[in-house]
């Protein structure tokens, strides 16, 4: 019999306090809370903009065109910065006597883990089916070296190169379907890491304005695997044994509820990838 790391029973106050931030903040980036609660968000982020931190720039002007990192979108990812904060200070106040947060913290790694499979898995066809990084068109070639962007070098490299195309795309799709099931997304996490890792770096260094969303998967990454972080140091890093982490699934007492669940869980993964191709 395989003995396993139990849940612990009893969370520190800290650990507490920043999980209720994780999970406002990582829902709220993933999930519009704003539009839920029938906001406008557009209405809101140009309040905030304006009265809050006084912004002379009209931000409707930096909406769109294809940019993921106009001021526009960090003003709205500092709104979501800021409410959460907000929420999970007041969520602390009023229910200082949780002892855990085990099955939140569960579900929670289950909506990263397949938010940030299907973004790489989307990524990854990609670059297989070549959209992303097309070969280089003669307008491409004849212009001069000099007065191209950073982006256009990076799109002319990458798009250069169908093998290379092959290789990065296969590596995004694994760590996708790795990401995608209980049993594997450690490595789904580890993977997307490096690979995450370097998608973020080429678009700080080359100017790519999708520095936001790359730098939320490796944040979302890295997340994944804090919870288990000393079983890994450990494995990895100081060549001592490590308990076999719980990936036991946490289930309903309604059979339904769980089969539903799974049904879900596969009519999404084939529909995502169905939509992608």
């Amino acid at each position: 019999m395989t003995t396993t790391i139990a849940e612990p029973v009893y969370w520190s106050a800290p650990k507490k306090a920043v999980f209720r931030f994780a999970l406002i903040f990582f829902t709220s980036y993933i999930i519009n809370p704003f539009e839920l609660l029938g906001v406008r968000q557009h209405n809101l982020i140009t309040w905030f903009a304006k009265d809050v931190l006084h912004l002379v720039i009209p931000l409707n002007t930096f909406r769109g065109g294809g940019s993921g990192d106009t001021t526009y979108n960090y003003v709205s990812l500092l709104l979501v910065f800021t409410t959460s904060l907000i929420a999970a200070i007041l969520w602390t106040l009023f229910d200082g006597k949780a002892r855990n947060y085990n099955k939140l913290y569960y579900w929670l790694t289950v909506i990263i883990r397949f938010y940030v499979g299907l973004m790489m898995i989307d990524y990854g066809l990609a670059k297989i089916i070549k959209v992303q990084f097309a070969s280089p068109s003669l307008n491409i070639l004849l212009k001069p070296y000099g007065d191209s962007s950073p982006m256009a070098l990076a799109w002319t490299y990458f798009g250069y190169s169908t093998g290379f195309n092959y290789f990065a795309g296969l590596a995004e799709v694994s760590c996708g379907l790795f990401l995608l099931f209980r049993r594997t997304y450690y490595w789904g996490a580890i993977l997307g890491i490096a690979v995450a890792g370097n998608i973020m770096i080429i678009n700080y260094c080359f100017d790519v304005p999708v520095k936001i969303m790359s730098t939320g998967l490796v944040v979302m990454c890295i997340f994944l695997l804090l919870r288990d972080a000393k079983r890994l140091i450990n494995v990895f890093f100081l060549n001592k044994a490590a308990m076999p982490a719980d990936l036991s699934p946490h289930r309903f007492k309604k059979q339904w509820i769980n089969i539903t669940l799974i049904v879900i869980k596969y009519v999404l993964i084939v529909f995502f990838i169905a939509n992608s191709l």
